[in-house]
């Protein structure tokens, strides 16, 4: 990027600096596209998650008591479903590594 600026700048060719910044514009607005569609998925993925294992979360808060004991009170289904939807709809699953 820096050879291809400092080329333009010093040839003073106004065109050339026009398409670059088009072209960096055109590939910002792609990057946002993306970002939504995988965002939208993510929460996709957030609800199904909570639909398919809150009832089996809450059966387990409610029985731990009864079939562990005192030990059950360690256990934390709930806030773990919560983590996990978290995670799943957050930044989380996106990590950029190259960056």
């Amino acid at each position: 990027m820096l050879q291809i600026y400092d080329r333009v700048l010093a040839s003073g060719s106004v065109p050339t600096l026009v398409v670059l910044g088009g072209l960096a514009l055109g590939l910002y607005a792609f990057y946002g596209l993306l970002d939504g569609v995988r965002s939208r998925i993510l929460v996709r993925v957030e609800q199904y998650v909570d639909a398919q294992y809150s009832g089996l979360t809450y059966k387990i808060s409610t029985m731990a008591p009864v079939l562990i004991g005192t030990k059950a009170q360690n256990l934390r289904p709930v806030q773990d479903l919560d983590a996990v939807r978290q995670f799943l709809s957050g930044q989380g699953p996106a990590i950029d590594v190259a960056g």
